[in-house]
C-alpha cells in the first residue's frame, strides 16, 4: 500500500518578552506580546492568503492590565500582507518563513 503525505502547512508557536506593544484591533486599549503563533500554507488560500498570524498577550487599557475572564490571555489574528502589519510581527514572520532564501553576504571585491 502507498501512503501519500501533502503538507498543508507549517505552523511555529513560541513565547515572547520584551516585543512592543500592538493596538487592540476589537476594541480599546493594546494587547502586550506574550505568544505569537504563524502558519504559513504550502498553498495561498484564496481569501486569507499564505500567511497568517495569531499574536497573543495580555491586553492594558489607560495603564491598566485588563484582567481575562478566562484566565487566559487576549489574541488577534493577522492575515496576509505584512504591509498592513506591526513592522516588528512582519520581521517575526520573514525570520520564520520556510521559504526564505539565505543569502550569503558578499566581500567587498567579489571575494
Amino acid at each position: 500500500m502507498t501512503t501519500d503525505r501533502i503538507p498543508l502547512a507549517y505552523s511555529v508557536h513560541y513565547a515572547v518578552r520584551g516585543l512592543p506593544e500592538v493596538p487592540n484591533l476589537y476594541g480599546a486599549g493594546v494587547i502586550a506580546p506574550c505568544e505569537i503563533t504563524l502558519t504559513y500554507r504550502a498553498v495561498p488560500d484564496s481569501q486569507l492568503g499564505r500567511l497568517h498570524a495569531y499574536v497573543a498577550g495580555r491586553l492594558w487599557i489607560d495603564g491598566a492590565e485588563v484582567p481575562s475572564l478566562s484566565g487566559g490571555l487576549y489574541g488577534q489574528h493577522y492575515d496576509d500582507g505584512l504591509g498592513g502589519w506591526p513592522e516588528w510581527l512582519a520581521e517575526e514572520a520573514r525570520l520564520h518563513d520556510p521559504e526564505r532564501v539565505a543569502v550569503e553576504p558578499r566581500l567587498a571585491g567579489g571575494e
